[in-house]
């Protein structure tokens, strides 16, 4: 679900693998950054939720990591201003996909 919505063509916006009856060659829009796994995942998760004020203790229970120790020194990294203002770059690109995400009628949890 990650990657497909990290793939889109910069020319109309479809997902890769919903390109194949455009009328034009698939082109990656480079604006959207690429998948770099779940740690990266996790650690930017982590980093953010500590920016927004969350306590590393729970942070360190959504993580599932068996100390808050861990969690600190591994998955919460420091936050310049200009990294907030990509992340707000990328946070307006996540929004212009959301209408292509399944509902939550449609998304299945494990």
């Amino acid at each position: 679900m990650l990657v497909p919505a990290l793939t889109r063509c910069a020319v109309c916006g479809d997902a890769e693998f919903d390109h194949v009856k455009a009328e034009h060659e698939f082109k990656l829009d480079t604006s959207i950054p690429g998948w770099h796994g779940w740690h990266a995942f996790r650690r930017g998760l982590a980093t953010n939720l500590h920016t927004l004020g969350v306590d590393d203790i729970e942070i360190q229970r959504i993580l599932r990591h068996s100390s808050v120790g861990i969690t600190q020194k591994i998955y919460i990294k420091s936050v310049t201003e200009s990294q907030v203002s990509a992340m707000d770059v990328l946070e307006a690109k996540f929004s212009e996909t959301s209408n292509n995400l399944p509902t939550d009628s449609q998304r299945h949890v494990n």
